[in-house]
């Protein structure tokens, strides 16, 4: 069985690659004098499980990827999930927006 520590090294290890790879592709990308770029975009929604047993509703993840029409270069894919963030707040916000509709979210987030 492996430990936590090998099986972070290993992600640690594979991001590092990945960075490597992107950094290669997009200096050739911006060293490749192309006068226009024709960018397509395409928004794709994951369902992903529940993550504890006492609440067992689905989630929604979106996500956006960019790519270049030419090269076919993918340019990234953002997906809408924030770690800092904890259930309990989303879930008071959301009841916010039930109670007051019109006031942005900005206003109703904790600025400190």
């Amino acid at each position: 069985m492996l430990s936590m520590a090998t099986v972070y090294a290993k992600i640690d290890f594979l991001h590092k690659q990945c960075m490597t790879f992107v950094s290669e592709r997009e200096q050739r990308l911006i060293k490749s004098n192309i006068k226009r770029l024709y960018v397509s975009v395409d928004r794709q929604e994951y369902i992903v499980n529940w993550t504890r047993r006492e609440d067992k509703r689905n989630i929604k993840l979106s996500a956006i990827g960019s790519a270049d029409n030419e090269t076919g270069y993918v340019f990234q894919m953002n997906l809408n999930y924030d770690p800092c963030i904890s259930p309990i707040e989303i879930e008071m916000l959301y009841l916010l927006m039930i109670i007051m509709p019109n006031t942005p979210i900005e206003n109703m987030q904790d600025s400190g």
